[in-house]
C-alpha cells in the first residue's frame, strides 16, 4: 500500500509543474494559431491563438502571459481585424492571457471600429395600439471620439449618439445610437475624414410647449437621491445621477408621466403630443 501511495505522490510531484505550463503550447500549435499584426504599427506582432465561432462577429484571443494586449488595440489576423475590448481574468495558475474581441467592420483613418445593428418589432397594446420598430444599434470604438447628442455618418446613414459607456472597460467606449438626419451641407463637405460628425441641434422650448413630446429630444429634470419613476416602459434613460435625470421619449408615444422628488416632495410631470 505504501509503495502505491509513494508512486501516486511522485507522479503528482512530476506532473504539477508541467500542468501549470502545458496549456501555452496551443498558442503556437494548432489551426487557430497565427501571427497578429498591429493595425497601428505593422512592425509590432504577437503570436496568438484566435478563436471566433462560425458566423459570429466576436471571438477570443489567447497570448503569452508576458505579452499582454492593450484594451482598445486592433489587430490584423489573416486579413480580419479584431478590436480588443476586455481581458478575461482566469483564476488559475496558467501562463497565458485571454481576451474578448469584436470583429471590426468599419475602417477609419485611425484604425478599425465595430458596428452592429439589430432590428425587431414590438407590438404595444395599451390605451392606443401601435407597432414600433425598435432598433438597438451598438457602436464600439477605442477612446471616446463622440459625446451625447453627436450625429455621425456610418455606412452612409446618419445616427444620433444617445448613450455612452467608457468606464466599464477603460480604453473602450460603447455607444447606443438611433437613426436620425444630418445636414446635407455637412455631408457634402466630407473628403477622406470618417465619420462625418455634427452636433445635434438644440430645440428651444417656450413655456407653452415645455411639456410637449419631441421624439428623441433629451429632457433634463432635477431630482433628489436619484428618485425617478415613469409610466412608459420604453422611455430611454440617457443618464441618471443623485440630483439629475436625462431621458428621451421614443416615437409613437402620445402621453408620458414621470415622477421626481423635489424639495422633499414627489412631483408628477406629464408630457403630451401637443404639450397641453
Amino acid at each position: 500500500m505504501s509503495n502505491s501511495f509513494e508512486r501516486f505522490k511522485l507522479r503528482n510531484q512530476l506532473m504539477n509543474p508541467s500542468e501549470k505550463n502545458k496549456n501555452v503550447d496551443f498558442i503556437i500549435k494548432g489551426y487557430a494559431s497565427t501571427t497578429m499584426i498591429s493595425d497601428l504599427d505593422n512592425t509590432v506582432t504577437h503570436l496568438g491563438y484566435v478563436y471566433n465561432k462560425q458566423e459570429k462577429d466576436e471571438g477570443y484571443i489567447y497570448t503569452y502571459y508576458d505579452e499582454p494586449l492593450t484594451i482598445g488595440s486592433c489587430w490584423n489576423v489573416k486579413g480580419l481585424h479584431f478590436l480588443i475590448d476586455e481581458e478575461i481574468i482566469i483564476i488559475k495558475d496558467v501562463s497565458f492571457r485571454k481576451y474578448h474581441a469584436f470583429l471590426c467592420n468599419i475602417e477609419t483613418p485611425n484604425g478599425w471600429w465595430y458596428f452592429k445593428k439589430d432590428d425587431y418589432i414590438d407590438v404595444s397594446l395599451r390605451r392606443d395600439s401601435f407597432i414600433k420598430s425598435l432598433a438597438k444599434p451598438l457602436l464600439i470604438t477605442p477612446g471616446k471620439p463622440f459625446d451625447y447628442n453627436d450625429k455621425v455618418l456610418i455606412a452612409d446613414r446618419a445616427w444620433l449618439i444617445q448613450e455612452l459607456d467608457n468606464y466599464t472597460h477603460p480604453g473602450i467606449t460603447y455607444y447606443s445610437v438611433t437613426s436620425t438626419t444630418m445636414s446635407k451641407d455637412v455631408i457634402d463637405t466630407r473628403v477622406d475624414t470618417f465619420p462625418v460628425k455634427e452636433q445635434a441641434e438644440e430645440i428651444p422650448f417656450n413655456d407653452a410647449k415645455k411639456y410637449q413630446i419631441i421624439p428623441n429630444y433629451v429632457y433634463e429634470l432635477e431630482t433628489e437621491n436619484g428618485y425617478f419613476r415613469t409610466s412608459c416602459g420604453m422611455l430611454n434613460i440617457v443618464s441618471r445621477s443623485s440630483n439629475l435625470v436625462k431621458f428621451s421619449i421614443p416615437f409613437g408615444v402620445d402621453v408620458v408621466e414621470v415622477e421626481v422628488r423635489q424639495s422633499g416632495e414627489i412631483v408628477t410631470i406629464t408630457y403630451t403630443k401637443d404639450g397641453e
